[in-house]
């Protein structure tokens, strides 16, 4: 049957042509056959992808088997795929679809489909309601039991090349915001950002804004789960529901976040990274070889890290697709792949030693709340740490909102003291630092408590010592005078013992 429509399609003479006035973000196209018109389609176009809002045609027309060459003909229009319309789809339209996504390799079946679900979520749709609706195509494009079965994780191509040549995903901590923590998974102070579909807001939200480009990590989801904990976030807590009204682009659509939870600050790759996906932004003003481009220094190590990560990713036995595009990288627009030759001239041109990054966390900072947990003793403290003990003990609150910040401030800045500060957290037995000021707050006042009873008990017998040597001047101030007058020294003597 398929092959009839396919044939009937190929002889038809089928086009369209933009409706004038029509709105560029969503169209309105006239469909003619041999010249005359039959019908019309409104098609809506998102980041994510375009799909078919409507199709009227003529009552002649209609049930001829037209559809596969009026989808051929706005595909060529508009550049890109239609995708099966999240909004809903008739019977006629679901059997139109099992045909058209049977011809597609499986993962652009798959592709479209993330896209698809991606749209939905935009327009505020549950993921219940979404699969519902798609049910009677999805069996048809995702075996059962392997639906979801890759999350993506985003980010630069320095920190890829970082995880590449380390081995190991640096995860964040959720102790330095009470937001971040409310959403861990029992004790597990440490996760990973990932996304569901590479169409999430993340992902096309930071690839905006003349990025040079980016990396997603396609990640094994089943791997993850048997060694880890992942689970759904919605960070925003549905919030980018009602943006939605103030951005009808989509742009701030859900995230689509699965997060990773683990007990320590790193997790292998080996087992887990199953792909590599990068973007590369060939930007011919901003070729390294060329002269007068002022930011040549800078990019020429950006182009230069993409090189070695590459080539490190080759070293990892790790597959790597690449794309010179933003839309088909996000999109995985297979059959839009680049080649290595595409970045020839930017690739391979020498670069400086990339500078060093300045970070206003200084060694004692960090340092003084690590001391709070080893020393014994006020008189073992840093200037630095004495200053935070007594903020601990006389202003809580701001010690515990600093501790927030600074934790915060260096999850990307200052690692390695962030890691200092977790293994201290770990053999404190701490999850947070509302639990490290307890257990410090505990410790230091008991400290200060014999530290302030040792002073003052000094401090008395140093003003006994005083006022004794001030009483003994002064009786001998006064034999002093009274022998100047004359009085005997019995007398003195006397005198003096009768004062006491």
């Amino acid at each position: 049957m398929s092959r009839k429509i396919e044939s009937i399609a190929s002889n038809l003479n089928i086009s369209v042509k933009l409706d004038e006035g029509s709105d560029l973000s969503w169209p309105r196209f006239l469909i003619m056959l041999d010249g005359s018109k039959i019908g019309q389609a409104t098609v809506i176009i998102k980041d994510a992808g375009a799909f078919l809002e409507i199709i009227m045609l003529d009552k002649d027309h209609q049930g001829k088997n037209y559809a596969t060459a009026i989808y051929d003909a706005i595909e060529k229009k508009i550049k890109q795929p239609l995708l099966p319309s999240p909004l809903g789809l008739s019977a006629q339209a679901e059997r139109f679809w099992k045909r058209r996504l049977s011809a597609l390799p499986a993962k652009e079946k798959q592709r479209r489909m993330d896209a698809a679900r991606s749209i939905g979520l935009s327009y505020g749709l549950s993921e219940k309601r979404i699969d519902d609706r798609f049910a009677p195509i999805a069996k048809m494009v995702i075996a059962r039991g392997e639906q979801n079965n890759v999350v993506y994780h985003f980010t630069s191509h320095n920190n890829a090349l970082q995880i590449l040549q380390t081995g190991n995903i640096e995860l964040t901590s959720d102790a330095g915001t009470d937001h971040e923590r409310s959403k861990r998974v029992g004790k597990n102070m440490f996760y990973l950002s990932t996304t569901r579909s590479t169409l999430g807001e993340f992902s096309r939200k930071n690839m905006r804004g003349g990025s040079m480009g980016a990396v997603h990590l396609v990640m094994d989801r089943n791997a993850i789960a048997q060694r880890y904990s992942i689970k759904p976030t919605d960070y925003w807590d549905s919030q980018w529901i009602q943006r939605q009204e103030y951005d009808p682009t989509g742009i701030n659509s859900r995230e689509m976040e699965d997060r990773i939870y683990a007990k320590h600050s790193t997790i292998p790759i080996k087992g887990i990274v199953k792909e590599i996906h990068v973007c590369a932004i060939p930007d011919p003003k901003s070729n390294p070889r060329d002269p007068a481009n002022k930011s040549a220094e800078y990019d020429q190590v950006k182009w230069t890290n993409v090189r070695k990560l590459l080539l490190a990713a080759k070293v990892s036995k790790i597959p790597v697709r690449l794309w010179t595009n933003v839309k088909d990288f996000l999109n995985q627009n297979f059959a839009k792949q680049a080649k290595l030759s595409d970045l020839k001239g930017f690739v391979d041109s020498p670069a400086p030693a990339p500078r060093g990054r300045y970070s206003r966390f200084s060694r004692e900072e960090m340092d003084s709340y690590i001391e709070l947990f080893y020393k014994k003793s006020r008189d073992e403290l840093s200037k630095e740490a004495l200053r935070r003990f007594r903020t601990l003990l006389y202003y809580p609150h701001d010690f515990k909102n600093s501790m927030k910040a600074d934790l915060h401030n260096t999850r990307t800045s200052n690692r390695e003291q962030a890691k200092k500060l977790y293994n201290v957290f770990r053999a404190a037995k701490v999850h947070s630092v509302d639990e490290f000021y307890d257990k410090m707050e505990v410790k230091w006042r008991a400290i200060n408590k014999v530290y302030e009873e040792e002073y003052y008990r000094k401090w008395d017998e140093k003003e006994k010592k005083r006022k004794q040597e001030e009483e003994q001047e002064q009786k001998q101030s006064m034999a002093a005078n009274l022998l100047s007058i004359g009085v005997p020294q019995m007398g003195v003597l006397a005198i003096l013992s009768s004062n006491e």
